[in-house]
């Protein structure tokens, strides 16, 4: 067996995480515990797959704090009652809070994880090669931050011009 430092870890993402991704889903439309699974799933590349079991009493919660509506939603011959849950006005604060929050939290990030990655990278203490990856990576994550509030057709098509300016270096 080899070393595996857990970069495709198969455990579920923080609760807290997750708890926005479920507001995020039920952002555009109601969303069952079985929809916010396969969300989950499909955004981490299959690396994530939750249960039932993690997905469910997410939801209850979310629920009882008033973030979510939960209502029944048809069957449509399938026998048993899927619940779908809807965003509410609390939640929808809660998510725009979140939003500010996490650029805030993704800068921090970087500022302690740029060190060890390029740390990691160039096998030494070179402080001058540290501030410039780490000026590097706060400016990319300010640009990805300002395309956040553009249009779909305009943020995809800025964030494809950066994408290929940072593969052609």
């Amino acid at each position: 067996m080899g070393f595996n430092p857990g970069l495709r870890s198969s455990h579920p993402p923080h609760p807290p995480m997750l708890a926005l991704v479920a507001l995020a889903a039920a952002e555009k439309g109601p969303v069952s515990g079985k929809g916010l699974a396969g969300k989950v799933a499909v955004v981490t590349g299959g690396a994530w797959k939750l249960s039932p079991g993690t997905v469910y009493p997410l939801l209850q919660r979310m629920e009882k704090g008033g973030l979510l509506k939960c209502s029944v939603a048809p069957t449509e011959g399938r026998g048993r009652r899927e619940l779908d849950y809807s965003l509410t006005a609390r939640g929808k604060a809660f998510l725009a809070r979140a939003r500010e929050k996490s650029k805030e939290y993704s800068v921090m990030m970087i500022e302690r994880m740029v060190p060890l990655t390029a740390f990691v990278c160039f096998g030494e203490e070179d402080q001058e090669t540290l501030a410039l990856v780490k000026r590097v990576r706060r400016e990319m994550n300010e640009k990805i931050w300002e395309k956040a509030r553009l249009p779909k057709e305009t943020r995809l098509k800025k964030l494809g011009k950066l994408l290929g300016i940072i593969r052609g270096m």
